[in-house]
C-alpha cells in the first residue's frame, strides 16, 4: 500500500487500483498490464521481454527481482487520479490505461530532458558495485586530504580484496566538478532497512553540500514501531530533534509541519 504516496493528495482515489497494479505487474511482468502491452510480448516467447525479468544478478537461474518492485510507483500519478474525481463511474480498465499513459508521458519527458543534458555534457554517470557505507567513507577520506591523492585506501566491501578506485570522477586532474565537491541530492532508497538508519545517515550526510537546498532522501519498507508517530525516533534510537542537531540534517516534516502520510490515533 506504500504506492498510495504516488497519488499525493488524491490517495483516497488510489486505494482500490494501486494494489491491483502491483498484482498485475507480478502476474505479467508488464507495468499496468494493459492489453496492448501484453500483446507485444507475443506468443511462444518471440515478443519483447521485460529486462527486469530477463537479467538477474543472482547466480544460475535464481530470481533476483525485489519483491516490492512496481514501476509505476516512481511516477507522479496525481494528474491521472484527478480525472477520476469527476468520473466516479470510470471502468477499472480505463483507469489503468489512464495511469499507464500518464507514466509513459512523464518517462518520455524525463528521457528527452536527460538526453539534452548528456548532449550538452552537463551530466555524467558513475557506477559502483560494493558496500555503500564504504563508498561514502572513501569519498570523505579523499575529500579531506587537500588534493594529496585521488584514491582512497579501502576495499569495495568487507572480506573482499578488490581495492576501491575512483576512475576519472574526482576531478583532481581538471577543473570540472567531481564527487569530492559534495552532492545537492542523495537518494538512499530503503538502504536504512538493511544497514540501519543511523549508519546510513552518518555515512551519507557529510557528503551533502552545506546549502539549505541540499537533501537526503530515504525510505523504509519495514515497520520499526507499532506506533507510527514514534517510528522515526525508534529507528534513530534518539530524540529526533537531538539527532538532527548532531548530524546537521532535519526531516522535512519537522521543518514544514506537513507530510505525505496521515497518522491518527
Amino acid at each position: 500500500m506504500h504506492g498510495l504516496r504516488s497519488a499525493g493528495p488524491l490517495w483516497p482515489e488510489a486505494g482500490e487500483i494501486v494494489p491491483l497494479l502491483y498484482r498485475k505487474y507480478w502476474e505479467t511482468g508488464v507495468a499496468g498490464a494493459t492489453s496492448v502491452d501484453i500483446e507485444r510480448l507475443g506468443k511462444g516467447g518471440h515478443g519483447y521481454v521485460n529486462p527486469m525479468f530477463a537479467v538477474s544478478s543472482a547466480p544460475g537461474t535464481d530470481f533476483a527481482v525485489h519483491y516490492g518492485s512496481e514501476p509505476l510507483l516512481g511516477f507522479h500519478l496525481a494528474e491521472a487520479f484527478h480525472s477520476f474525481v469527476t468520473d466516479r463511474q470510470a471502468h477499472i480498465a480505463a483507469k489503468i490505461r489512464c495511469l499507464v499513459s500518464a507514466a509513459k508521458d512523464q518517462f518520455r519527458t524525463w528521457c528527452v530532458a536527460f538526453a539534452g543534458l548528456v548532449k550538452d555534457h552537463r551530466v555524467a554517470v558513475q557506477l559502483f558495485s560494493g558496500d555503500a557505507v564504504t563508498l561514502c567513507q572513501a569519498i570523505q577520506s579523499v575529500a579531506g586530504l587537500d588534493k594529496q591523492t585521488d584514491q582512497p585506501t579501502a576495499y569495495t566491501r568487507q572480506w573482499k580484496l578488490q581495492p576501491l578506485r575512483f576512475d576519472g570522477c574526482t576531478g583532481r586532474q581538471d577543473s570540472e566538478r567531481s564527487i569530492l565537491d559534495g552532492f545537492d541530492v542523495i537518494d538512499t532508497s530503503n538502504l536504512g532497512d538493511h544497514i540501519g538508519l543511523i549508519n546510513m545517515v552518518v555515512a551519507a550526510a557529510p557528503l551533502l553540500q552545506s546549502k539549505p537546498t541540499s537533501v537526503l532522501y530515504t525510505e523504509s519498507l519495514l515497520a520499526v514501531s507499532d506506533n507510527a508517530t514514534t517510528s522515526l525516533a525508534t529507528a534513530l534510537c534518539s530524540d529526533v530533534a537531538t539527532f538532527s542537531l548532531l548530524v546537521g540534517l532535519a526531516p522535512s516534516g519537522y521543518l514544514t509541519g506537513t507530510t505525505v502520510e496521515g497518522v491518527s490515533n
